[in-house]
């Protein structure tokens, strides 16, 4: 029976989403008539039992509908579901006199409550998760209650976006593990030193400096034994990085540095930009601004020489928060200037490549749409050949056929007339 709803709940989703969302409300009538019409005719001709439309038949497809649009419970509200309640058992009056109501209020409810957590998990997404707090967490989503208020809104989509986030990293460890045992038993030490890294970061994430640090050491031993400077400068400055998050600056520098040094004697001008803009950031942290801002400056011009704009924009970043820690609100706010300009330029750089992306999809579509259009031409014109030609072997057989029809005719005629003059000598 409950096999019937579901088969129900999904004719109706799929004619909800062809129809509704494809628009902001159900503006034409007979198309939603139609699809009423269509959902009826599956009730009762389909290939299941017949479903008779009751009031029980409305409560489960209320329930399953709701739970399919929003299964997490983390965008309507308790006061939305009271709301909704009304039409619980309403739903199979609405469907035997083609009504859409209930869809178009819940369809416009969810595309508002979908706005709104937009902005949510953009403010919760601004900030790391803190993977050292100890939290319970239920994901047994059809138990939980709807929440009653914003607040209550933000902490669930915090909860489960972290739990995401674990569920990756979790995710990725386990694969960095097969991958570490395969690449031990072609004892390929390089690639293995290279997932010792992407281990340590996984780590990090996790907040276990413990495993992380672990990782990071093996990978330096085996980059130092191979002789792969760029690799044991990246690991330094992963520790470095590692040692920031819990906020040990201090020995965070003193990596920081070793990385830099290493940095300077090879090849790669933006690992060298981004191991001073860490420098420069470091010691902004320890509030030494004098040699954060010589940091900072010798990163910018190193970026200005690659013309690396995210750089840039990290560098005029830090800069200005020091002028304004230092009152100096001049160089700030000039600093901050060149902050907004670089971000538009960026934007629109990327405005511009995606514009550039469509257009090439655009064209390719087009040309796409030629191929095929010539391709059928194509095969109208070669049917059209075929039908010709076979045509032509027909009328070409008729009268072949006919040439032998006329002279059986021909022959039969002028056996008869020998047969009459020889019965008249007789």
């Amino acid at each position: 029976m409950r096999g019937n709803y579901k088969f129900l709940l999904l004719a109706m989703l799929i004619a909800f989403a062809s129809c509704s969302f494809t628009s902001k409300t159900f503006d034409d009538p007979d198309k939603d008539k139609l699809l009423i019409q269509l959902i009826t005719y599956l009730l009762d001709q389909g290939h299941f039992d017949p479903q008779e439309i009751n009031d029980d038949f409305s409560a489960n497809v209320y329930e399953d509908y709701l739970i399919s649009i929003d299964p997490y419970k983390r965008y309507f509200y308790a006061s939305d579901i009271k709301e909704f309640e009304a039409y619980r058992n309403l739903l199979d009056d609405q469907i035997k006199a083609y009504d859409v109501s209930f869809f178009n209020l819940t369809h416009e409810r969810l595309l508002q409550r979908i706005g709104e957590s937009k902005k949510m998990y953009g403010d919760i997404l601004e900030k790391p998760f803190d993977f050292s707090k100890n939290e319970d967490y239920s994901a047994d989503y059809e138990k939980l209650e709807y929440v009653n208020s914003k607040r209550e809104m933000k902490e669930r989509w915090r909860q489960q976006l972290k739990f995401s986030t674990i569920a990756n990293y979790d995710d990725a460890i386990v694969h960095y593990n097969k991958a570490l045992d395969i690449f031990n038993k072609l004892d390929k030490k390089i690639d293995i030193a290279n997932v010792h890294v992407n281990l340590g970061n996984a780590y990090v994430k996790l907040h276990q400096v413990a495993e992380a640090n672990g990782h990071y050491q093996s990978a330096l031993v085996m980059y130092e034994e191979n002789g792969q400077k760029r690799g044991v400068a990246t690991t330094l400055a992963n520790i470095a990085f590692m040692y920031d998050e819990i906020k040990q600056y201090d020995t965070a520098m003193e990596y920081h540095h070793k990385a830099l040094d290493i940095r300077k004697t090879i090849s790669g001008k933006e690992d060298l930009a981004r191991s001073l803009l860490a420098v420069g950031m470091g010691y902004r942290k320890l509030q030494d601004f004098t040699k954060a801002k010589y940091y900072l400056n010798k990163a910018l011009i190193r970026a200005e020489e690659i013309k690396a704009k995210p750089l840039k924009r990290d560098v005029y970043k830090n800069l200005a928060s020091i002028y304004a820690i230092e009152r100096n609100f001049y160089k700030a706010y000039e600093t901050q200037q060149l902050l907004a300009t670089m971000k538009d330029s960026m934007l629109n750089e990327d405005s511009s490549r995606q514009l550039s992306e469509l257009q090439t999809k655009y064209e390719t579509a087009q040309k796409d749409q030629e191929i095929t259009l010539l391709t059928k031409e194509n095969e109208i014109q070669q049917a059209n050949a075929e039908k010709e030609s076979t045509l032509r072997s027909a009328l070409i057989g008729g009268l072949f056929l006919l040439g032998i029809i006329a002279g059986l005719i021909f022959y039969t005629m002028r056996t008869r007339l020998k047969n009459q003059k020889l019965l008249e000598l007789c």
